[in-house]
Formats: C-alpha cells, sequence, structure tokens
C-alpha cells in the first residue's frame, strides 16, 4: 500500500466510524440535530463525538529511554500501551470527562493522535463529517435507531458493523 492510500484509508476509518458511531450517542441529546444546524455548533459536535467515541482502542509501544509516566517508572525497552479512550476521559483534561457534552470547549481530544502520530486524514475526515452531517440533518428527518448496533469486536479499531435507522425522507439532494 502506497503511503498516500494508507492517509486515505486511515481518513476513511475515522470517517466511517465516527458517522455509524454518532447516532447511538448524539441521539438521548435533545439539542443534537439544532447543533448540526450550526456550524460553531456542528464543529464542537464532531469533536465530542470524536473524544467520547474514537476511532482507535489502544496501541502498543516501546520506551526507547527511561522515562516516568503518572508517577511510575519505565526503564527504555519497556512495552506500554496507550487506551485512547483513557485518554480522551481523562479526568484532569477534560472537566466532567464522562459525559458527552455537544458544545464543549476546550476539547483538545486525541481521537486523532497526537505530535508526530497525529493522523494526517484529521482535517480531511473533520470536513467530510460536517458535511455528512450537515446532510443528514437536511435530508433524513426523525432519525432513529431501530435496534442495537452490533459493534466491532476489536482491541485496535472501535466502530459498529451494523446499524439499523428509521427516518422520515427530507428534501431531495440535487447531483
Amino acid at each position: 500500500m502506497r503511503r498516500g492510500e494508507f492517509e486515505d484509508e486511515a481518513a476513511r476509518v475515522d470517517l466511517d466510524k465516527a458517522v455509524k458511531a454518532d447516532p447511538q450517542r448524539a441521539s438521548a441529546h435533545h439539542n443534537y440535530s439544532m447543533a448540526l444546524g450550526r456550524t460553531g455548533q456542528l464543529v464542537a459536535a464532531i469533536d465530542e463525538i470524536l473524544r467520547m467515541d474514537d476511532p482507535f482502542v489502544s496501541n502498543r509501544r516501546v520506551t526507547t529511554a527511561e522515562t516516568v509516566v503518572g508517577g511510575v517508572p519505565l526503564p527504555a525497552g519497556e512495552q506500554v500501551v496507550l487506551h485512547w479512550t483513557a485518554a480522551n476521559r481523562d479526568p484532569e483534561a477534560f472537566e466532567d470527562a464522562d459525559r458527552f457534552v455537544i458544545d464543549r470547549r476546550k476539547n483538545r481530544h486525541a481521537a486523532f493522535g497526537l505530535g508526530i502520530h497525529r493522523c494526517l486524514g484529521s482535517n480531511l475526515a473533520r470536513m467530510e463529517l460536517q458535511e455528512i452531517f450537515r446532510a443528514v440533518a437536511t435530508h433524513f428527518h426523525d432519525l432513529e435507531m431501530t435496534a442495537p448496533p452490533r459493534r466491532l469486536r476489536s482491541t485496535f479499531i472501535n466502530g459498529v458493523k451494523e446499524m439499523r435507522v428509521r427516518f422520515r425522507p427530507g428534501a431531495r439532494i440535487e447531483a
């Protein structure tokens, strides 16, 4: 797989996962569809969706030098596991970290990674999510799940295998 193909695939995984996982969480929030119609709210909502249901579960790494993490000394060569959900629910980083806050401010989540490991497709994935949510809010009225989603069973990628929904069609999309 060439580098560009990997970047597109990573953005697609992020996009697919967020779109499939979002209605379950967001349908419980009464202001959700209103937020989708407001650009400022939409951006905040997408970041909160990604924080609460990030695309990746965990990554393994090996320390390259002696270090201390959370007060625990780690020697060089130690295998460690990063759990993204734990990072995105850290109460020291997020006020009321376990609650879905659709208009959360100061949302520096790690759903797309951090630093040199940040996903190169993150800006593209965010832009695609904005367009998808605008289209869903405009053209799929009264969207509701008809059965619990079937989630992926993976220690690496978080997502939904199947999600059944019912909706009332809205305005027609012109090509």
